[in-house]
């Protein structure tokens, strides 16, 4: 939102509009719009988008409320090619350094967040059916919570994979126990396991086991724990104070990259 403002020149991206974002006494008389709607059926929406996306700057446009009304309700004249172009060539006359976007502004501007996660808690909370069973977003987590609950999952299905492998591993000689229990001819068993080769057993999810599982939980880790230093990164940043988590992941990672190869 910094960074929107800071090239908004505190206009409306609309091409000869000079309505202000915010005016002189601070009051916010302008949107925030998405080029590419944020919700499904929205104007210009793309599903192919991540959230991250949607509501990342490149996707962000500050127009007057005319304005955003009038290109969200003729999507065939204001595509998201039009869009961008008004986008760039208004930011274009504007140095980031020019505007700076005081705390109060700030808060106006992420006030839709608040419309965002109360439809979220409308969701996960609605009388449907199979209400009970819903998995709903605990919205009161701070960031550092969410990153160790994510962490907490990563190694649940890790856990998960290397008991799937083991017990793939065990196949062969699960059945060979449950014949011999059975009274049935082990020799028999073995015999025939020769004669037709036991490759299909022994090697029952063998590449899913050994290559593909293991690569797959690798790059998980390799790209969460990055995601997270970035993330502390940008908070430190912003606060101007180190995140007291950010060496922790920063080794995290490290020690993670050390071993971090393909299997093959």
């Amino acid at each position: 939102m910094r960074l929107l403002y800071a090239h908004s020149g505190n206009r409306c991206a609309f091409p000869g509009c000079h309505a202000p974002i915010f005016e002189e006494d601070g009051l916010l008389t302008a949107e925030c719009c998405h080029i590419k709607a944020f919700s499904p059926g929205g104007p210009r929406y793309d599903a192919t988008q991540t959230d991250a996306e949607r509501n990342g700057v490149e996707n962000l446009i500050l127009l007057c409320s005319r304005h955003h009304r009038i290109v969200d309700a003729d999507v065939q004249t204001y595509t998201v090619e039009m869009l961008q172009k008004y986008k760039l060539e208004h930011e274009l006359q504007y140095n980031a350094e020019m505007l700076k976007l005081t705390d109060e502004q700030l808060r106006y501007l992420l006030m839709s967040s608040e419309s965002f996660w109360k439809r979220i808690e409308e969701i996960d909370y609605a009388d449907v059916p199979g209400a009970d069973f819903k998995m709903r977003v605990e919205n009161q987590k701070s960031i550092e919570e969410l990153i160790e609950a994510l962490e907490d999952c990563i190694n649940n299905i890790d856990d998960i994979l290397s008991g799937i492998i083991s017990a793939d591993n065990e196949l062969l000689e699960n059945i060979r126990d449950i014949i011999s229990d059975s009274k049935m001819d082990l020799d028999e068993f073995n015999r025939l396991l020769v004669s037709r080769g036991s490759s299909d057993l022994i090697l029952h999810n063998w590449e899913y086991n050994n290559l593909a599982a293991p690569n797959t939980m690798n790059q998980v880790k390799m790209l969460y724990l990055q995601l997270v230093v970035k993330l502390l990164e940008y908070i430190s940043y912003l606060t101007s104070t180190e995140h007291p988590m950010l060496n922790k992941y920063r080794e995290k990672l490290a020690n993670h990259q050390e071993h971090n190869y393909y299997y093959d």
